[in-house]
């Protein structure tokens, strides 16, 4: 895929950190129950059959809510996956949904021509209104989109095994696989710089200068860690800005809880959450996986000590995106996935502390310093990340 826009998309500039005046917390969505009406409504706009007869909450993402209706027919019951889109943070959901159908369209077009016995939950299945648009407003003012249930899916919230490991990334390698020819429609960068790990450390530094919470003392030894690592900043822009490494449709939150499984039998169906799909580098993508699913310690683990880099799912996660993604992938890319991680578990690291500096105005927190928590366990996998880089390295060579 080489649409001019999207190579412009790739080296745009992130907007930077917020100041002391520009709070950058999304905007808290009301998390009343509910009413009847508006499953009633949601289900006429869509031209859903049957009557509405329920409308349970679904997942606790910090984004959008989510629930499941659930429609009477004379056929039996059928329900449906309903989203109310927060539309502080997507302020165009029209372009996200452009975006989304026209990826799950070329997917499943892909499956059909490979043969896939169950097109139904091996790829999202998004809604049109009776007006042929992909949301609808309720009377209330929010933006709703709806899509087919997949039954009998089960998600996981953090890596257990090698087994997890390697199916996180034979999950998002076989996505970007599926994608690898898309032709369709140029996709939008919905958000600006989502990966532009410079931008992100100009937004950082911004952030220590204002000082806004008063807290840079407090993350003293932090600051010093994200100055160690600084040259690892431009790394990954400056090989898509040189056109060395292409331009391709990723997924751009690469983690487990993203991946929808087959509740009986544990089987991968698809990849959800496809609301930042969008152009970047494949080592975005990779990056994040080992980011996410190359340690069994939870992200916000208070104890450090208890962060720790596991070998066995390193290599997992390589042999299972290169099991999907090996046969396009270009030499420059496989060179460079052992950085990857590492910058992008950096640019993590400066996401979590720019919002502690800032007083905690955009990530949901629960505790005290639950940022700086956040940001202390990136760090330390940062750390040994690059310490074991040689290791590393030798392991992706031979996989």
């Amino acid at each position: 895929m080489r649409h001019s826009n999207v190579q412009a998309a790739a080296g745009r500039v992130a907007p930077a950190a917020p100041t002391c005046a520009r709070p950058d917390r999304p905007r808290a969505i009301d998390m009343h129950a509910q009413t009847d009406n508006t499953a009633s409504e949601i289900a006429r706009a869509f031209g859903l059959p049957g009557s509405a007869i329920g409308f349970t909450p679904h997942g606790g993402g910090h984004i959008h809510r989510s629930f499941v209706l659930r429609m009477v027919t004379a056929h039996g019951d059928r329900r449906y996956f309903a989203q109310q889109i927060n539309t502080f943070i997507f302020e165009r959901p029209a372009i996200v949904s452009a975006n989304i159908v026209a990826v799950t369209a070329h997917i499943r077009r892909r499956l059909a021509a490979k043969g896939a016995i169950d097109l139904a939950r091996g790829v999202l299945n998004p809604l049109r209104t009776l007006n042929g648009e992909w949301a609808c407003e309720s009377s209330d003012g929010r933006i709703w989109r709806v899509f087919d249930y997949i039954e009998g899916a089960a998600t996981r919230g953090a890596v257990c095994d090698a087994r997890d490991a390697y199916e996180v990334g034979a999950a998002f390698g076989e996505f970007q696989a599926l994608l690898a020819d898309y032709s369709g429609p140029p996709l939008i960068e919905v958000l600006s710089g989502f990966h532009d790990t410079p931008a992100r450390l100009r937004g950082f530094d911004e952030a220590v200068r204002a000082d806004c919470a008063g807290r840079a003392a407090a993350a003293a030894p932090e600051l010093r860690a994200i100055d160690r690592h600084r040259r690892l900043s431009p790394l990954l822009m400056e090989l898509a800005a040189s056109g060395a490494a292409p331009i391709r449709i990723v997924h751009n939150d690469a983690k487990i809880s993203n991946v929808l499984f087959d509740a009986n039998n544990g089987a991968r169906l698809c990849v959800v959450d496809l609301d930042i799909v969008m152009p970047g580098l494949s080592l975005f993508d990779f990056g994040d996986m080992l980011r996410s699913s190359a340690t069994l310690a939870a992200e916000d683990e208070p104890d450090v000590s208890r962060v720790n880099l596991e070998v066995e799912l390193f290599e997992a996660i390589i042999r299972g995106y290169l099991s999907m993604a090996g046969s396009f992938l270009l030499p420059i890319e496989r060179a460079h996935l052992v950085t990857a991680g590492l910058v992008i578990t950096f640019e993590q690291a400066l996401r979590f502390l720019s919002d502690y500096l800032n007083g905690d105005r955009y990530y949901t927190v629960t505790r005290t310093d639950h940022n700086l928590h956040r940001a202390r366990t990136q760090l330390a996998l940062l750390e040994q990340m690059a310490r074991r880089r040689v290791e590393l390295e030798r392991i992706a060579m031979a996989c």
